[in-house]
């Protein structure tokens, strides 16, 4: 079973440091800091593997209904929804990708390499755009394809339009063919 970390000082360099899964983290020299900061460390540490236990039982909890029923759960992963939305889209035209990122600093770069990895970008392409104002590419021939009520929202309020992907957080939460009623809904614009 692993230790719990602990501040411990060294005394010839005089600062406290902790040692988080054999990797050693200087906390500053005073002492009252430093315990702050291990408090810290330890609870983002336990939020991070509560995060993917969660994630993990979501996972089982998923593949046990598919096993039941022989049918996908509602959650469908991003991967799987553009995947097939891909083609489909591109028969309507120009397709930019466009993505808010976390406030990971890494999260932006991963978004373009996944688009990449999954064949959506070309190694040179730059049809994306990266950034929380998606209304910016509003206008005529334009269709958003969004699951935040208010990016749907600021989009046609900018002259563009757009639709709601289904998920359980947004007001299109009783679609059950999510895939269906987008492409259903791009026919019409």
């Amino acid at each position: 079973m692993p230790r719990t970390p602990s501040l411990r000082y060294r005394a010839d360099r005089d600062y406290y440091f902790c040692e988080i899964n054999g990797q050693r983290t200087k906390l500053g020299s005073n002492k009252k800091l430093a315990e702050t900061k291990l408090k810290g460390m330890l609870e983002e540490n336990s939020l991070k593997n509560l995060k993917r236990k969660i994630e993990q039982n979501r996972r089982e909890e998923d593949r046990q209904q598919e096993i039941k029923t022989g049918k996908r759960p509602f959650r469908k992963t991003i991967q799987e929804t553009v995947e097939l939305c891909a083609d489909k889209l591109e028969e309507q035209g120009h397709v930019v990708f466009c993505t808010s990122p976390s406030a990971d600093a890494k999260c932006p770069s991963e978004k373009v390499v996944w688009l990449r990895n999954q064949g959506f970008l070309g190694p040179m392409a730059t049809n994306y755009q990266i950034g929380p104002m998606k209304e910016l590419n509003a206008g005529s021939g334009a269709i958003l394809i969004d699951d935040s009520d208010s990016n749907v929202q600021k989009f046609r309020d900018a002259g563009g339009t757009a639709v709601l992907f289904p998920q359980p957080w947004n007001e299109n939460r009783d679609k059950r063919e999510r895939l269906e009623y987008v492409l259903e809904e791009i026919k019409h614009c």
